[in-house]
């Protein structure tokens, strides 16, 4: 059984299943066709995946259905538009270099939902590619930050950012990005950025266990990695954590 993204549930003609077809996931990845969904049973995998095609990786309990890094480098890498990563416990990338991840993407309209991302270096590291959407996932006990993003117009919704040395960080090239309604809860730092003036990122309706009630979040940020310090502000931002438990 299969929960989509809208919670319906489905086994498609073109669905590939972990371990009964293929042992390894990488292995159903690299016999997938162009918009095939790989569905992965519970249990606890040891790998490292590249995904260099257009599918769904589509886990059957969020919480028994674990892709362990072995702190390998990467647990998955994306190369691909257009990837589905659902319903996965992700953890245990490298954790001696900047930029190893639960998930590293280089592409773009790709859908990370209802995960759990702990014990990395950083959780999800959008290095390139836009459009990417990010929600009801469950960050916690990440290295560096939780959610990294170095690249425009992608969605951060109804996440749990929780315990992580950092929420979110937008490198120079994010602009034109949504965090929206997500709860920021005993991070180190909870989110900064660094701007080149064209900052278009828009901040609205989190919840920030630090942050004075009914007053605006400040977040704090750089001018070209320079001196001069920028200020963005959630403006409205939640007086109580939202319940993220789907």
């Amino acid at each position: 059984m299969i929960q989509t993204i809208d919670g319906n549930t489905s086994l498609s003609a073109n669905t590939i299943v972990v371990p009964d077809d293929y042992e390894k996931i990488q292995e159903a990845i690299d016999n997938a066709r162009k918009g095939d969904t790989i569905f992965i049973k519970s249990g606890i995998y040891y790998e490292n995946l590249i995904i260099e095609i257009s599918i769904k990786l589509i886990g059957e309990d969020k919480n028994s259905t674990i892709i362990d890094g072995s702190q390998n480098g990467s647990v998955i890498k994306i190369l691909k538009d257009f990837v589905f990563i659902n319903d996965l416990t992700i953890q245990n990338s490298s954790k001696d270099t900047n930029g190893f991840s639960a998930i590293e993407s280089y592409s773009a309209d790709n859908y990370f939902v209802r995960n759990n991302i702990k014990d990395n270096m950083d959780g999800i590291n959008l290095k390139d590619g836009d459009n990417n959407t990010i929600m009801y996932n469950h960050f916690t006990n990440n290295q560096n930050e939780a959610i990294y993003i170095n690249s425009p117009y992608n969605t951060i919704y109804k996440n749990n950012i929780i315990g992580n040395n950092a929420g979110v960080y937008l490198n120079i090239n994010a602009t034109n990005n949504l965090i929206k309604q997500n709860n920021f809860i005993e991070n180190r730092r909870q989110a900064y950025f660094d701007s080149n003036l064209l900052d278009l990122n828009l901040w609205s309706g989190n919840y920030w266990d630090n942050c004075i009630p009914l007053f605006p979040k400040p977040i704090i940020g750089r001018i070209n990695f320079g001196s001069i310090i920028w200020i963005k502000f959630d403006w409205n931002p939640a007086t109580e954590p939202y319940d993220i438990s789907c």
